[in-house]
């Protein structure tokens, strides 16, 4: 059940993406230094390998500092305009232990290149340096993150530090311990059946207007918590 004195299923996805997400990007300057067609990204003129720095909560709407890094992801509910943040569906009649509901949540990851990133490449090989740079950062947010099976779950699924639908901490399936998240906090809740379902790339309009044109990946994260 619902208690507004302690994090909601909502809130406690975004927190637990933005983790998953950070957790792979090793492999992700991995794949980038894998060859000198993407391997300047992540040099030291445009800051260096992607870090935990360069991931945070809530959508882009400026530029930044090529210097500070080329590249940024945001995880959020939705895009800044509008979309579908999650759906509910009855499964039983509804009593005072269970709303008798399951949520399916939609999670945005949003990864962003700077604008002056192509500026130093011979304009003749951009659209296939531009293609195949954004489909190898797609291939890992997609298959090496996002519905990547991992650890205690031995699934894709996602451990949550809510109690909306459970109040019993989740275990390891293996050794039965008590599974916690990134920063050590207990979880409750299951986000099951995780998978990454519909990618998009492109240029996105960020910023006043739309006056800020980012290359970039906007991937959906989909999950349900099952009573």
């Amino acid at each position: 059940m619902y208690d507004p004195t302690l994090i909601g299923s909502g809130e406690a996805r975004l927190i637990a993406i933005k983790q998953k997400v950070i957790k792979y990007l090793p492999d992700l300057n991995t794949a980038l230094s894998r060859d000198s067609l993407t391997s300047y990204i992540i040099g030291d003129s445009f800051g260096g390998p992607v870090t935990a720095s360069s991931v945070c909560i809530g959508d882009f709407r400026s530029g930044w500092d090529i210097s500070t890094g080329a590249i940024r992801i945001s995880v959020s509910a939705t895009d800044y305009r509008q979309g579908t943040s999650f759906t509910q569906m009855r499964t039983s009649m509804p009593d005072s232990q269970s709303l008798g509901l399951n949520i399916s949540l939609n999670t945005s990851v949003f990864l962003y290149l700077n604008i002056d990133w192509a500026r130093v490449k011979d304009p003749m090989g951009q659209a296939e340096m531009r293609e195949k740079t954004l489909t190898r950062i797609e291939d890992w947010l997609r298959a090496g993150c996002l519905s990547k099976w991992e650890g205690a779950t031995l699934s894709s699924d996602v451990p949550l530090t809510s109690k909306e639908f459970s109040s019993v901490q989740l275990v390891d399936r293996q050794t039965n311990a008590p599974i916690v998240d990134a920063d050590g906090n207990p979880c409750f809740d299951l986000l099951s059946d995780c998978y990454a379902s519909t990618g998009f790339q492109g240029v996105m309009g960020r910023g006043p207007g739309d006056s800020i044109e980012l290359l970039g990946i906007h991937m959906v994260h989909q999950g349900t918590i099952q009573r």
